[in-house]
């Protein structure tokens, strides 16, 4: 027997025997070497560069590390003695390149052709393996006995690591061979033929020594392939050994068996026919999933066909499912998301995919991995390492309740990174025994980050989720639970220093023991190879740098999100490295086959980002608008790539990585699978094939998804056959053959990424994990078990659901009926249940007598309250309203407030409580008087029982049931009285505001009285007395409380009480002489004169608690409340926890509505409810609620989405200004009304109506598919849904957001504000402009009124409108009635450029603006404080009378170049105007503040000041009546005005610029003793002119010219 026979015998002694079933002994002759006859087989040897420069003509930046000058030495020299002839020299060389302990292999330049390159390795194995026979004898001489010693030692202790080693460093040895060929029995003798095969190969390919180990090395080797399945390697082995000996034997025990006595076979047939099966299935991964995409090509084939899925109901249709979350906040946020992508029309797909496993099916999580039973969907372990295990965790919770918060709504950034665009954290890998991840990753950017967070108790930390250049790689047993064997952590080295500072791009790939990963190391990319079992680094082998190219990992998002891992095949190991190259490694040798760099995407240029908190980010686009991740799939010998930074498909030559084709992405998402030689795309919208060899279309067209879906997961590969999750609840059924969908799944809740374990469908989506039966193995099932026992129960059942999936439902339900009398089970009860339920909802009047037996049969509340609901609605369609009214009844009594939503139609959800609430109202609708009659009285005795009980939730519970029914009021007004005893007061209020306006005036007056109340409880007595007082004259004679009428309860306030104080406080201010101080600006009085507050102004905020209050925010997100005399309200912070934020760039557009003092603001991507009535210190307790509303990161990537101004030009004067979000460039923040059915606001596609004091956390209901920035308004009935700039409006019920139908309104250009559902637009008409209050509802006008051309126009607090005409006409209209409340002629103005008008309680100021002049060269005159709230006014200014209607000034003011600030407070005796003013001069910039201050009562000047030496950006204003002072706070000085009852000399108006004769006086003292004497000349000589001007013409309305007869 030979050496190498022997050496078999005794590492099978050492426990690492052969093939077990066959000994193989040569017994024929010799077998000539002959030719290789299968070099395909074989990866070549020369390592190849591929540059795409020369074709793309562009530089590329060369990633692959240079070889260190002392290898290229080595190699230089060995070449050189080998040219000489002395092979010893060479040998040793060579050896010294191959042998070191720590070799690595790199690429050098060849001198064969440009842009290729030869692997160090690869070119010292290719030079001693072509030497001449001399030469290798002088090998075998040099490291013959090394290679020998190492052998033997490994044999006799039977190391498999040794034999490696042997095998790599010395295989052109003799030992070399036999270790290697003892390798490949080790592998095929251990389940892995794949590798064996690669062992063999090498040997088999090697000519010169080949004929040594015939005829049983090509049949090891033939064998192998046919165990990998891969038999077309087979059979080229056996061929070729068929050609050289045809007539070769072998001995199988004591047989002698001929290879080839069919001269027409291969010996293939003859292999297969002698392998055992279950050997063949154990080494098999056809029926567990252990890898992403499930095996090491990237394109495993599934067993099992078409899920089993009956009906929509997601309990029953499934075998089982299991939550992702867990979580009801993470589960919003994650149902948010979704919708949100799903209606930006972005193809997201889920990030995570599951793996299955020795009857385990395992799920990554945003914050754990979790282990789920195969056979019952029970979780059976979970491992969670972090306080901070991921971003989600570190940014929403810790232990004890730690709750971290970073602006810019971090918990939607953490879900969608996680759950969608993080292909690392997503992807695990097993080998049967381990289950191997990366954690730690912290976040993929800085994009709504702090580096520094604030938690709980003010303690600043490190944010733990700040972007990272290191994390872990981890291993969990699996047969222990989930028990953490090893872990790798790169920022500190634990488990493997070797790798400290390593970030692993993905989980490892697991082969023959090992796990071959790719990591980042101090800008380098490597590919390691570690033992699975400890971790341990066993070598690594560098492939490219990163930092000058691409970024490192932490800067360049995109390859963060991106990650990579290898793939396998064929011997090779191709690594992506997501940085414009890809890089293939043989493994037998660990030496670098071929590298090959392609052109990033023009969207993806080589430092695409922005500079963000000091760090340069990278960012790509968002999901749908890049390749989904960089995974390769190997296939018939070509490399397919979808690099995320490149726009096209590669496909390369696996054995030297050159180009052989490439398409353009278009809108393709991922590879589906190879079938045959067909490369199948999945795009956003269709399917595409390719020839896998030309690279050519492979069908005639696209395959459309159906029904426009977008892809909702990775579908999977089975028999000729693709199946694609979609977005609309189905499941494609794809024929690859022919290219074309043959079948359509309804699956009743949107599925995930697929996989196939033992005939069942596993599907893991972002919200659940989920598995189904398959058709085909049930069908079986089903027959086997009946065929055993007819009467089998859980069969029965499995037969009736295949019966329902052929919607042969009677048949079904007689097989359901049957299994569970035979056996009671639950899952039994639940299907026979919702199949009955479907029955019912389906077509109630030939089914309503299966409502008894459902009713018996249901044991779940959920179940119970669709019943009644299905009742409900069933008798009511058969005309049977008592008895749905009755059911209706039920349904509120068991349901209590439910909250739960049902989806009612395509795109709409609804709360059920408010179901019932429309329900109830159609009910009684359609009820005859008699009917009607007893509802109501059955509606009494539920709120008797109500008030009985004192029950503040049963009032709750009728209010949310009964709407706006009467007795729903009454809730009201018993639950108001409740709440105020118990000091809720802020709850009370907005339930008493809904009341103010009822139709019945018993139930007005006793809202009112009870407002009045609360508010003197919060000790707003001014506002209390305002009530009072609006109660004794609204409601005088009206009975309210205690047999007191509404002008008795006014006149039971006593004098000296708080509210009787502030009823009888005085607002009169001294009319004399009025004395001006001037101080220093106090220290702290504002931080700096750039700060700035944006006030919310009149015409942004409605709701009563609200009048004659100014809102301001400025940007430190401090929201402020001033009275109508500037005092303080309210001071509330808008920050979270302490993290400050960004203000918005358009923070001043901020918008409001109100109920009560419940505020609700837009504010940037924010909706906050503010409590600004509550008396608590803490400004936290003050937030009721807030949403996030940022645009999808689908469509922004990550980059920070911005809102900006846009002006929308009308012909009114200044142009108004709307946030537009940078993402989509639509309008955002639009807030529909306060109302009795709640306030809707608008999220991407998503319509939301919540209640407004509990916000989203149970909305009322969502409508979905409504166009981006459409505008809202509406009342109580009719929500109007208005696309941006459209002329057609969706108009929904506001109670249930059902569609009540189109109808026309004026564009978004056109309406200048809304009042309820009416529109305040214009048109047109050859004499100027008709203004009109629009009722889109009944699409007619309420009212017009005509202008003449030039006309200019301002909102006046949302009920007024000042117009006018540039021949002085002015006209203030009333909103509601379209009265004209004054008309009055002031002086023409030729150039009318604007106008602006305030009101103060017994006044108008209107300034008539024309165009201004340009500013002098070197001074920049600006409004102060600066923005649309403070306008520059350039024109007359005059003031009006409220009670009178007439002048109050003599003349207007002239005012030119100074900023009126519109949010001054309006009851206070003083108007003021600022400017700043910036002089360069030279080199220097001086800015200054020149104020100018007027007595508001006669327009006379009280103060001008030029050279305060500031820049004001914000001031304060507020007085004192008691006191006669009024203060004004700037950056730069204070002044205190007193007003005095001396006598003042008469002074006219304010005369500035060019028509002032007081230009260069500096002294108030002058100013004054001038303008007496200009009084005085006026009161001569133009008293008549005075009094004509002052005249006020009052009509019925305006006149547009002289023949209009208005």
């Amino acid at each position: 027997m030979s050496h190498d026979r022997q050496m078999a015998i005794k590492f099978h002694g050492a426990d690492l025997s052969l093939v077990a079933f066959m000994t193989l002994v040569i017994v024929s002759g010799p077998v000539g070497s002959g030719p290789v006859g299968a070099q395909q087989l074989v990866p070549l040897q020369l390592a190849q560069v591929v540059n795409e420069e020369a074709e793309e003509d562009q530089p590329i930046i060369n990633v692959f590390l240079p070889a260190p000058r002392e290898l290229k030495q080595l190699l230089t020299r060995a070449r050189k003695s080998l040219d000489d002839g002395r092979f010893s020299d060479a040998v040793a060389e060579l050896g010294q390149l191959l042998n070191s302990p720590d070799a690595e292999d790199f690429f050098i330049t060849s001198r064969v052709e440009e842009g290729t390159a030869v692997s160090l390795k690869a070119e010292a194995q290719r030079l001693i393996g072509t030497m001449p026979q001399q030469g290798r004898d002088s090998y075998e001489l040099q490291f013959g006995a090394d290679a020998r010693r190492l052998l033997d030692a490994a044999i006799n202790r039977g190391e498999f690591a040794q034999l490696t080693d042997v095998s790599r460093k010395f295989f052109h040895t003799q030992a070399g061979y036999e270790s290697t060929i003892l390798l490949g029995r080790h592998h095929l003798d251990n389940g892995r033929p794949l590798a064996a095969a690669l062992s063999l190969q090498r040997v088999w390919a090697t000519a010169a020594v080949r004929h040594r180990y015939e005829p049983e090395l090509s049949v090891t080797l033939a064998l192998a392939w046919t165990f990998a399945g891969m038999t077309d390697h087979a059979e080229k082995v056996l061929g070729d050994l068929q050609r050289r000996s045809p007539d070769a034997k072998l001995r199988v025990g004591s047989e002698t068996i001929s290879l080839f006595e069919d001269p027409s076979g291969t010996g293939v047939a003859w292999l297969e026919s002698k392998i055992d099966s279950q050997r063949a299935a154990q080494w098999s991964n056809e029926h567990r999933w252990v890898m992403y995409r499930g095996n090491p090509a990237r394109n495993a084939s599934s067993a099992g066909g078409t899920p089993v899925i009956t009906g929509d109901n997601p309990l029953v249709n499934c075998r089982w499912r299991t939550p992702i979350a867990n979580d009801r906040a993470l589960e919003s946020e994650i149902d948010k998301v979704r919708r949100q992508y799903l209606a930006d029309g972005v193809a997201a797909l889920p990030g995570m995919h599951p793996l299955a496993v020795n009857d385990v099916v395992l799920m990554r999580t945003p914050r754990s991995v979790i282990a789920v039973d195969f056979m019952t969907g029970k979780r059976v372990w979970y491992f969670s390492k972090h306080m901070f295990s991921d971003l989600t965790e570190g940014l929403m919770s810790g232990p004890g309740g730690l709750r971290v918060e970073a602006p810019h709504n971090p918990d939607a950034s953490g879900v969608h990174q996680r759950l969608w665009d993080d292909a690392p954290f997503g992807q695990m890998s097993s080998d049967g025994e381990y289950v191997f991840f990366v954690d730690d990753l912290g976040s993929a950017t800085t994009q709504s980050l702090s580096r520094v967070i604030v938690i709980q108790g003010g303690r600043r930390i490190l944010n733990p989720v700040w972007p990272k250049k290191h994390n872990q790689l981890v291993a969990l047993e699996l047969a222990s639970e989930g028990k953490l064997k090893w872990m790798i952590d790169g920022g500190t080295g634990e488990g493997e220093p070797k790798l400290i500072g390593a970030f692993f791009l993905g989980p490892p790939l697991p082969l023959a023991g090992q796990l071959y990963s790719l990591a980042e190391i101090n800008g380098e990319i490597q590919l390691l190879a570690l033992e699975a079992k400890t971790g341990r680094l066993r070598w690594k082998q560098p492939l490219i740098h990163t930092e000058e190219a691409v970024g490192t990992i932490d800067t360049n998002t995109l390859r963060r999100m991106a990650g990579a891992s290898p793939s396998f095949a064929d011997g090779v190991l191709v690594c992506p490295t997501t940085a414009g190259a890809v890089v293939a490694v043989d493994i037998a040798t660990r030496s670098l086959l071929w590298g090959h760099q392609y052109k990033q995407s023009p969207a993806n240029p080589r430092r695409p980002g922005i500079w963000q908190m000091g760090r340069y980010q990278i960012l790509p686009g968002g999901p749908g608008s890049r390749w989904a991740d960089a995974c390769i799939t190997i296939a018939g010998g070509r490399v397919l790539m979808t690099p995320p930074e490149s726009s096209e498909l590669y496909c390369l030559n696996l054995l030297d990585g050159k180009l052989l084709w490439k398409q353009e992405r278009d809108e393709d998402l991922f590879v589906a699978c190879v079938h045959g030689e067909k490369v199948v795309l999945a795009g956003k919208n269709s399917f595409r094939a390719f020839d896998l060899i030309s690279g050519e279309p492979a069908w005639p067209g696209d395959v459309e998804i159906p029904d426009h879906a977008l892809p909702s997961g990775r579908g999977f590969y089975s028999d000729g056959h693709y199946f694609l999750p979609t977005t609309t609840a189905q499941l494609a059924k794809i024929d690859l053959e022919a290219g074309k969908v043959v079948e359509t799944i309804d699956t009743g809740n949107v599925l995930g990424n697929l996989i196939c374990y033992k005939e069942n469908m596993i599907s893991q989506g972002v919200d659940y994990l989920t598995a189904y039966y398959q058709r085909e193995s049930l069908v079986r099932e089903v027959e086997l078990r009946l065929a055993e026992d007819a009467n089998d129960a859980q069969a029965l059942a499995h037969q009736a659901t295949l019966l329902l999936l052929d919607r042969k439902r009677h048949q079904a339900l007689q097989l359901l009926r049957r299994s569970y009398q035979s056996r009671a089970d639950d899952a039994t009860r639940a299907l026979l249940v919702d199949t009955l339920l479907d029955a019912l909802n389906d077509d109630f009047a030939t089914s309503g007598d299966l409502a008894a037996e459902v009713e018996e049969l249901i044991d779940q509340p959920l179940q119970r309250a669709e019943y009644l609901r299905l009742m409900t609605a069933g008798l009511q369609s058969v005309g049977k309203t008592p008895e749905a009214f009755a059911t209706c009844l039920k349904l509120i009594a068991e349901m209590g407030r439910d909250t739960h939503m049902e989806k009612v139609e395509s795109g709409l959800r609804l709360r059920r409580d408010r179901w019932v609430y429309a329900q109830l109202a159609s009910i009684m609708g359609a009820a005859r008087p008699a009917e009607l009659k007893a509802m109501n009285r059955q509606l009494q005795v539920l709120l008797d029982d109500a008030v009985a009980a004192e029950s503040s939730e049963q009032m709750r519970n009728l209010i949310n049931h009964l709407g706006n029914h009467p007795i729903a009021d009454r809730a009201r007004i018993g639950l108001a009285r409740q709440l105020i005893e118990a000091d809720e007061f802020l709850e009370a209020e907005v339930l008493l505001s809904q009341l103010l306006d009822s139709l019945d005036p018993t139930t007005a007056a006793t809202a009112m009285a009870l407002t009045a109340e609360l508010l003197e409880n919060t000790l707003l007595y001014n506002k209390a007395a305002e009530f009072y007082q609006r109660l004794a004259d609204r409601y005088g004679d009206i009975v309210i409380r205690d047999g007191k009428t509404g002008r008795q309860l006014l006149d039971d306030i006593a004098a000296n009480s708080s509210v009787g104080r502030a009823m009888n406080r005085s607002r009169h201010w001294s009319t004399g002489k009025v004395t001006v101080e001037e101080g220093r600006a106090h220290l702290n009085q504002f931080p700096s004169g750039y700060q700035r507050n944006y006030p919310l102004m009149a015409t942004d905020v409605e709701g009563q608690a609200f009048d004659n209050l100014t809102i301001a925010l400025d940007r430190q997100r401090v929201l402020t409340g001033r009275d109508d005399l500037g005092e303080e309200q309210f001071r509330i912070s808008l920050a979270q926890d302490g993290n400050a934020a960004p203000y918005p760039g358009s923070v001043g557009l901020t918008r409001g509505k109100a109920a009560g003092h419940l505020l609700i603001i837009s504010y940037g991507f924010e909706v906050i409810a503010i409590d600004t009535l509550g008396t608590s210190g803490d400004a936290s307790d003050r937030i009721r609620w807030r949403y996030n509303l940022t645009p999808s990161v689908s469509q922004s990537g990550n980059v920070n989405p911005q809102i900006r101004q846009r002006p929308i030009q009308n012909p009114w004067g200044e142009p108004w200004m709307e946030m537009i979000d940078t993402v989509h460039g639509k309008p955002i923040g639009k807030l529909g009304s306060i109302t009795d059915s709640g306030i809707c606001f608008q999220q991407a596609h998503q319509l939301l109506c919540v209640d407004p004091l509990r916000g989203t956390d149970q909305p009322i209901w969502t409508r979905d598919g409504i166009e981006i920035g459409s505008d809202l308004f509406g009342d109580e009935r009719y929500l109007f849904i208005s696309p941006s700039d459209d002329t057609e409006a969706i108009v929904v019920s506001a109670a249930d957001g059902s569609l009540l139908g189109p109808r026309q309104v004026p564009p978004s250009s056109r309406r200048w504000t809304t009042l309820g559902r009416n529109v305040l637009t214009w048109n047109e008409i050859p004499t100027g402009l008709e203004l009109q209050m629009y009722d889109p509802w009944f699409e007619e006008n309420v009212w017009t009124h005509k202008f003449k051309s030039g006309a200019k126009g301002w909102l006046i607090d949302r009920t007024e409108v000042a117009i006018m005409q540039p021949d002085g006409m002015l006209a203030i209209v009333g909103l509601m009635d379209g009265d004209v409340l004054i008309r009055a002629q002031l002086e023409p103005t030729k150039n009318l450029a604007s106008i602006y008008a305030v009101r103060s309680n017994d006044q108008y100021v209107v300034a008539a603006n024309e165009s201004a002049p340009n500013s002098e060269q070197d001074v920049s005159v600006t409004s102060a404080p600066i923005g649309y709230q403070s306008p520059m006014i350039h024109g007359k200014v005059y003031a009006l009378s409220r009670r009178t209607r007439q002048l109050q000034w003599p003349v207007p003011a002239r005012i030119e170049q100074f900023g009126l600030p519109l949010d001054q407070p309006m009851d206070l005796p003083v108007l003021a105007f600022l400017r700043n003013v910036r002089k360069n001069n030279g080199r220097e910039r001086e800015t200054t503040t020149e104020l100018l201050v007027l007595d508001r009562r006669d327009g006379r000047i009280l103060l001008r000041e030029k050279n305060i030496n500031s820049y004001t950006g914000i001031y304060q204003l507020r007085g004192d009546p008691d006191k006669n002072v009024v203060s004004l706070l700037l950056p730069g000085a204070t002044y205190t005005f007193q007003f005095t009852d001396d006598p003042v000399p008469p002074e006219p108006p304010a005369q500035t610029g060019t028509a002032s004769s007081l230009n260069g006086i500096a002294s108030t003292s002058s100013l004054s003793r001038v303008a007496g004497a200009i009084l005085g000349a006026l009161e001569r000589s133009a008293q008549p002119e005075i009094k004509l001007r002052a005249k006020i013409k009052v009509r019925d309305a305006v006149p547009a010219d002289a023949d209009d007869d208005d």
